[in-house]
């Protein structure tokens, strides 16, 4: 009798783990990093709502979200690449960086964006999105790794943009600062699709150390090396980290991609091919708890008769 109450009691406790985990990877966030931009195009890398809603970006106030500069409608979803163009008012006094919010909110079903009404969505008690620093610069800037997948030696990259001529580069990350380089791919100003880079790295991903890919500016030789300085907004490396905002086990929620960057600072010249979002659609989903739950249910019955 004991040994069957504990194995339902195993079974049990697997089954709020399973669910635990399902609301973490379907919660409403939104993530960006440090960037720069010609006109005020904030690019989002990845963006989940639950439901239909709003991806807003607005100014700091004292470290809370504060005056909405700008937002877009999106569809219930998983979105990688999406852009606002934020109040040219606000943009045009500007003077080198701006702090900004990147942050979701619900939708109360009339279409049009009203803060008052379309309250801030929150996740884990927080914004659900991100604080985030944008450069004012004469090009766009930024780094959308999607998860960076890679095999053999190489690692894609969904899009970047450089300000100018220099180079994407591969570092090992090390509590969040970037350290030894493990690859290269000198690019031109614009904006690039599919990037892959090589690395001297062996094995498959899963054996890697963290990384992350970073935009450097070249200093003129065209070849990469320690002169090349990393592109910084407030101290801030242009970078992305590899692999913690990538697949996402979505089930049947639709995944959207946008087609460009939504603003001045859309693509001048891309690689060959189009950015695909990364998305699993087998992953642990309502079936895995249901199966839990009904052994849980099985011993129980069997213990009766």
């Amino acid at each position: 009798m004991t040994r069957r109450l504990l194995a339902v009691g195993c079974l049990l406790a697997l089954a709020v783990a399973t669910m635990a985990g399902l609301a973490v990877a379907h919660g409403n966030h939104a993530t960006a990093h440090p960037q720069v931009s010609a006109n005020g195009t904030v690019v989002v890398e990845q963006a989940f709502l639950t439901e239909r809603g709003y991806l807003v970006v607005r100014a700091d106030d004292d470290g809370t979200p504060g005056r909405v500069l700008g937002a877009r409608p999106l569809d219930r979803g998983l979105h990688t690449g999406t852009s606002v163009q934020i109040d040219a008012s606000y943009w045009r006094a500007v003077s080198g960086n701006a702090t900004v919010w990147t942050v979701l909110h619900a939708d109360d079903g009339d279409g049009e964006f009203d803060p008052a009404d379309d309250e801030l969505l929150r996740w884990f008690d927080r914004p659900a999105g991100e604080r985030v620093q944008v450069g004012k610069r004469d090009g766009a800037g930024y780094v959308l790794t999607a998860g960076g997948s890679g095999a053999d030696g190489a690692l894609l990259v969904e899009r970047v943009a450089l300000p100018a001529q220099g180079h994407l580069v591969v570092h090992e990350r090390t509590n969040g600062t970037l350290g030894a380089a493990h690859g290269s791919r000198a690019l031109r100003a614009g904006t690039h699709a599919n990037v892959s880079i090589p690395v001297d790295l062996s094995g498959n991903r899963s054996t890697w150390p963290s990384l992350s890919v970073a935009v450097h500016v070249d200093d003129g030789d065209g070849t990469f090396d320690a002169d090349d300085p990393v592109v910084r907004v407030a101290g801030e490396p242009v970078a992305s980290p590899v692999g913690t905002s990538g697949a996402v086990t979505t089930s049947s929620v639709a995944v959207n991609t946008p087609a460009g960057d939504g603003g001045r600072d859309a693509p001048t010249r891309t690689q060959p091919g189009s950015a695909t979002p990364t998305t699993s659609a087998g992953g642990a989903g309502f079936g895995v708890l249901t199966a839990v739950v009904a052994g849980a249910l099985a011993l129980i019955v069997g213990r009766r008769r």
